[in-house]
């Protein structure tokens, strides 16, 4: 907007109500809007008012973009879903909060397919594997494999996104993680093996008889992860009421947090050997940040093949 002369802006004060994709429609509805020409001669000033805002003035034509995309530069330690992109046609200018990213080749590579690569599971898994910190890295974002997508499947996506809402999203993203495994020549035994690699760290496993259990008895026990092996599938852990380590099979069951060296846990341990219902240890002389603090810390630690 253009007010004698001057820009006033759409900002984002936070990522409050963010979501994949498209912005939320209460996200829009908590934008404010800034004066952008006379906060660049009172910037120091002015972030007193404005906590986050960075003005970035080398950056001005990126964050007026038609069309852009935010990518929330915080996740959750230990989760695969570590990327969040979504379409910006507001022309806003965003917080500390988010990286933004603009295409230089619209044509080929349009704001639709790039969203989509960035929330795609193979990209997450790709960036969890190489960043387990809760701030996401740019080098790591900067450094994800593009495949070559035909014109057929650019069209598919970009459809796909523009028809995504909040009640259709798992069926049509399910439908772009699919095109863009095809992009990248990944087979079905491929695509099975990201699947369930994917839902390993989500807790999503098949309810069939078998995993119910409902009458095999079990115990409470409490331990702490001594070492993890991806490539065997296999992570040793240190059982605190029998004084051992033992080793256990990593299945879909167990949360993405928990399989990282030194996750301290409480959970169900079957006759069959099998781990369920794993939660974190809560520390009694720890209030909750506290204990999110601590978690964070150990999560947040660099992730070494074998461990």
């Amino acid at each position: 907007v253009e007010a004698d002369n001057r820009k006033i802006a759409p900002y984002i004060v936070n990522a409050d109500y963010f979501q994949k994709y498209h912005m939320s429609d209460k996200m829009l509805e908590n934008m404010e809007c800034i004066d952008y020409d006379s906060l660049i001669n009172n910037e120091n000033d002015i972030k007193k008012y404005y906590k986050g805002l960075r003005l970035r003035k080398k950056y001005r034509q990126l964050f007026e973009s038609d069309k852009k995309i935010l990518v929330k530069m915080s996740a959750t330690p230990g989760t695969i879903d570590c990327i969040s992109a979504a379409l910006d046609e507001s022309c806003s200018f965003p917080n500390h909060s988010f990286f933004v990213i603009a295409s230089k080749d619209e044509n080929n590579y349009p704001p639709e397919l790039i969203c989509a690569l960035l929330n795609s599971d193979i990209i997450n898994a790709y960036v969890r594997m190489n960043c387990v910190k809760r701030t996401l890295l740019t080098t790591v974002i900067r450094s994800a494999p593009i495949p070559k997508f035909n014109s057929k499947q650019k069209e598919q996506i970009v459809d796909l996104v523009h028809r995504i809402t909040e009640n259709n999203h798992e069926k049509l993203e399910k439908q772009i993680n699919n095109i863009i495994c095809d992009a990248f020549g990944l087979d079905e035994h491929d695509k099975n093996e990201l699947t369930r690699y994917c839902s390993i760290y989500r807790g999503i496993y098949v309810k069939s008889p078998e995993n119910r259990m409902k009458d095999e008895k079990y115990e409470i026990i409490t331990g702490m992860v001594e070492k993890v092996d991806v490539n065997e599938r296999k992570c040793w852990i240190y059982l605190m009421e029998y004084d051992m380590t033992k080793d256990f099979s990593i299945t879909q069951n167990m949360p993405g947090w928990f399989l990282r060296k030194n996750a301290q846990f409480s959970g169900k341990l079957y006759k069959s050997n099998d781990l369920k219902d794993i939660k974190p240890l809560m520390y009694s002389f720890m209030n909750d940040d506290e204990v999110i603090d601590y978690l964070d810390e150990i999560f947040s630690s660099p992730y070494k093949e074998g461990e």
